[in-house]
């Protein structure tokens, strides 16, 4: 059966959509903000002055089913991440890397830039970003594989493929970045239109051939004696009146007994 490819986007236009913050340490700070997005609404994710740097990430744990992907569903593969960054730093010595270097992002816990997470099966897919330009920046930047923003994609443990019943698995979705500040001044990431595409296939249930009992009919012809009476919805046997003659040997074309 040919398979089917869902989009999946998150806009935050009203809501932080099920995302929570989560910093190293209490000089980093998570909020959603209603304004300021590309357009509408976006995360927010700050670190204090002071010198410090560690990652900074919002997660959403879903299942596939919530996702999009309809019951028993199998996902073939999940591609095309992408997500609109903008960066706002203050003061020397402030950066934002929005990426996950070389390291394994699940495993080592860097969680920058955007990962998708098979729970059940380990396997996950993200996007990052090996260089740092956002350091002073403040502009919209869009981050994708074909490489704007210097986006890169890597898939790990051989991606997510193929998995089985998909839309009862759990899925963790990361975005994230390592913040980094100087003595003076801080550093803002924001985050809008996160999203992805999810190809799966459909649970499929072939066509069956239906067979009918059989019915019995409404009465079962019998043999009557020559003139008899209906009995339980039998006809008598048509006779001649005047002389009880069987007529039906006169016309063959008439049931016989």
């Amino acid at each position: 059966m040919a398979g089917a490819t869902l989009v999946v986007s998150f806009g935050f236009a009203s809501n932080s959509q099920g995302f929570t913050f989560t910093g190293a340490n209490g000089n980093f700070s998570g909020t959603y903000e209603s304004s300021g997005g590309n357009p509408g609404g976006c995360l927010q994710s700050t670190v204090a002055s002071g010198g410090h740097s560690n990652y900074a990430y919002w997660k959403l744990t879903t299942t596939w089913g919530a996702l999009g992907i309809p019951s028993g569903g199998l996902v073939n593969s999940v591609g095309s991440l992408t997500c609109d960054v903008n960066v706002a730093v203050t003061g020397s010595g402030n950066s934002v890397a929005f990426g996950a270097g070389s390291s394994n992002p699940v495993t080592a816990g860097n969680f920058q830039g955007i990962i998708v997470e098979d729970v059940t099966s380990g396997t996950y897919e993200w996007l990052q970003n090996f260089d740092d330009p956002y350091n002073g920046a403040l502009a919209w930047t869009t981050v994708n594989a074909a490489g704007s923003g210097g986006g890169a994609p890597e898939p790990a443990s051989g991606g997510i493929t193929n998995i089985s019943v998909a839309s009862t698995g759990s899925v963790n979705i990361w975005l994230g970045a390592q913040l980094s500040s100087g003595t003076s001044g801080t550093a803002t990431l924001l985050v809008d239109n996160a999203g992805f595409t999810i190809t799966y296939t459909p649970l499929y249930f072939p066509a069956r051939r239906i067979i009918r009992p059989h019915r019995a009919p409404l009465w079962t012809p019998t043999r009557r004696p020559r003139g008899g009476r209906p009995d339980s919805g039998t006809p008598p046997i048509p006779t001649k009146p005047s002389t009880g003659e069987d007529i039906r040997r006169k016309h063959p074309w008439t049931r016989r007994g």
